[in-house]
């Protein structure tokens, strides 16, 4: 199996000629399995633009950042509104949701990356 990103809220397990979707379990203790459900199909989404964007574009094209700055708004506009109705990020959950949008940013630059600072600020707010 690969692992797409450590983390046991965003993982998607792939075997070989699996797509994502299909695979890893997704139930996590303490968590509602339709809040896990939600959030890693939120990641594949923004997971997703980022390697269409990536084929389209080079990392230094505006385009890019662009695309990527959505995939990564809306992912986190996912998690807030989740976060908000259930409660469920504590510290664990918080870092891997922080460790997935460094996943799905780390060809931005610095400064586009830390456009998204208050973004991954305002989803993790309780």
């Amino acid at each position: 199996m690969q692992t797409v990103v450590v983390g046991r809220l965003t993982a998607v397990h792939l075997q070989p000629g699996m797509h994502a979707g299909e695979g890893a379990s997704i139930r996590r203790e303490g968590i509602p399995t339709a809040v896990v459900k939600k959030t890693r199909a939120a990641f594949l989404d923004a997971l997703r633009q980022v390697r269409e964007a990536n084929d389209v574009a080079g990392a230094e094209d505006v385009a890019y950042t662009e695309t990527v700055a959505r995939a990564v708004s809306g992912f986190l506009e996912v998690v807030g509104a989740l976060n908000r109705k259930h409660e469920f990020l504590y510290t664990l959950e918080r870092d891997e949701v922080i460790d997935a949008v460094d996943m799905l940013a780390a060809q931005l630059s610095e400064s586009a990356r830390a456009a998204l600072d208050p973004l991954l600020e305002a989803a993790l707010d309780d």
